[in-house]
């Protein structure tokens, strides 16, 4: 186990928790409208969002407002093999939480099919779209066994640093979006 990235996961969820409440609804409204900013979520008809949970930057209006413009959206579900799959989203009366609290399809269908864009968690990411999650490998996984256009990393401000220790199976993002830029990483 890298002692580095759990130091640096303990710390930047700390940095993250710390964020007043309020500051970050605020903050997430102003990463969603940045989301629909970008041309390739505009352009997308399916979409890959995280459902949010806890301190992260909260995605329940960005699914919303998504559905809204028609898009079909798919949340992410963890197998009891502890790979994580997509399942189509069809309301939040359809959701419960799992074990860990997080909302997930009551009877998910697993489906696999092209993404255009996705919308990632992390702990922290670099300007070059370097990404540390929770340390399970869920996404680095999903994204080598499910074919993805656009990797969009969200996260506050904080969360976005100079520089994170990385693996060869590890996934970059295309774009990081915080509540006050767009990093395009690849084009």
């Amino acid at each position: 186990m890298n002692h580095n990235k759990v130091r640096l996961r303990r710390n930047m969820r700390s940095l993250r928790d710390d964020i007043d409440p309020e500051k970050r609804r605020i903050y997430s409204d102003q990463i969603t409208e940045k989301i629909f900013a970008n041309p390739c979520v505009r352009k997308a008809d399916r979409c890959f969002v995280y459902v949010s949970f806890r301190s992260e930057v909260q995605t329940h209006d960005l699914i919303e407002r998504l559905l809204e413009l028609n898009k079909e959206i798919y949340v992410p579900v963890i197998e009891p093999n502890d790979r994580m799959q997509m399942a189509r989203f069809s309301g939040w009366d359809d959701m419960q939480p799992d074990a860990f609290g997080v909302l997930v399809p009551k009877n998910p269908r697993i489906e696999k099919k092209e993404m255009h864009t996705a919308i990632v968690p992390g702990l922290a990411f670099t300007a070059s779209g370097a990404r540390i999650g929770y340390g399970k490998g869920h996404y680095d996984r999903f994204f080598a066994d499910h074919i993805v256009k656009t990797k969009i990393g969200i996260a506050f401000d904080c969360q976005i640093i100079k520089e994170i220790p990385t693996e060869p199976f590890d996934y970059a993002m295309d774009y990081v979006i915080s509540e006050s830029q767009t990093l395009i990483t690849e084009c």
